[in-house]
C-alpha cells in the first residue's frame, strides 16, 4: 500500500511490487522430495533476489528451513525438499513485478512429491487485475 504496508489484494497497476507468500501443511511425519512451484499470472513476472538490479530495496523474503534449492523464472518460482521432517508448515516467500495491464488467472500453487506424482495439492486460483 501507499504507506507501506502490505495487505491481501488481487488489482494493482504495471509497476507494483507484490509479495507472494505460501504456506504448506501436511498430514505426514516426514515427506521426502517435495517440489512447491506457483506459476505467476500473466501480468506478472518474479523477481529474483540473487540479481541486486531486481531486488534493490525490498527486504528479504522468507523461505523455510527445509528447502534446499530455490528457482526463480519468469513465469514461476520452485523450491524443493529433500527431506521434511516432523509437522513443521512450510512457508515460501518471494516477489514479483506487475509488468502488463489486463486481466489475468493466478494458477493453482502445486506441491508434489518428485517420485510420487500422484500426491500432491493445489491452492485455488485467483483472478489479478492490473491497470496501467
Amino acid at each position: 500500500g501507499a504507506d507501506g504496508v502490505w495487505r491481501p489484494a488481487t488489482a494493482f497497476k504495471v509497476g507494483d511490487v507484490v509479495r507472494v507468500t505460501l504456506t504448506c501443511a501436511k498430514v505426514a511425519d516426514e515427506l521426502k522430495y517435495l517440489v512447491l512451484e506457483d506459476y505467476l499470472p500473466a501480468s506478472m513476472e518474479a523477481i529474483n533476489p540473487n540479481v541486486p538490479g531486481q531486488s534493490a530495496g525490498l527486504e528479504p523474503t522468507h523461505w523455510s528451513f527445509w528447502f534446499d534449492h530455490r528457482e526463480y523464472l519468469a513465469d514461476r518460482v520452485r523450491g524443493f525438499c529433500t527431506r521434511w521432517e516432523g509437522r513443521d508448515l512450510l512457508n515460501m516467500q518471494y516477489y514479483a513485478r506487475v509488468k502488463r495491464a489486463g486481466t489475468s488467472a493466478a494458477p493453482p500453487a502445486q506441491a508434489q512429491l518428485m517420485y510420487e506424482p500422484q500426491v500432491y495439492g493445489l491452492s485455488p486460483n485467483t483472478r489479478i487485475v492490473s491497470e496501467p
